[in-house]
């Protein structure tokens, strides 16, 4: 496989420009290959700037037009064939081994400060927040910690017993 440097900019580009700048650079067609590929699997990587990047890559004779097109064609048919259905459960999976890591700082002050017993309005005053804030924290609480309104239980223990286990 050849490494090419491209001559794209004359400052580096950040973020996902950058990534795929970056990859371009290093493997050529087949980097912008790979790209197309995790595109399809990661939709919040832009196609349009990888084909693009790519295509000025072509341009610029740094690599063939004709291995652009293959290469990115070929990433976008492989990153097609992977089920997204199988992604989609490797991710749920591996965030549901520890629900209360998904929590957010507020989430977790919130639900310290429910855990040493404070209603929803003592915990307002101690963390400064309204009380729809807290209700609203709470609420997001009892989601990422699965936790059901179900009749017969108390989300607000259980969501305490859950953080006393973590």
């Amino acid at each position: 496989m050849d490494h090419v440097t491209l001559p794209l900019a004359q400052e580096t580009a950040g973020g996902v420009a950058g990534w795929a700048t970056g990859l371009v650079e290093t493997m050529g067609a087949p980097g912008a290959g790979l790209a197309i590929a995790l595109e399809n699997l990661f939709p919040p990587l832009p196609s349009e700037v990888i084909l693009s990047l790519t295509g000025f890559a072509a341009g610029q004779g740094v690599i063939s037009l004709a291995a652009a097109l293959f290469r990115t064609t070929l990433g976008s048919v492989a990153g097609a064939a992977i089920d997204p259905e199988i992604v989609r459960r490797l991710v749920v999976r591996t965030t549901r081994t520890d629900p209360p890591a998904r929590l957010t700082p507020r989430e977790s002050s919130v639900l310290k400060a429910l855990a040493e017993g404070l209603t929803n309005a003592a915990i307002a005053r101690r963390l400064h927040l309204s009380v729809s804030s807290v209700e609203k924290s709470l609420q997001s609480v009892f989601d990422k910690l699965e936790l059901e309104q179900t009749t017969g239980y108390s989300r607000r223990v259980l969501a305490v017993l859950r953080h006393l286990e973590s």
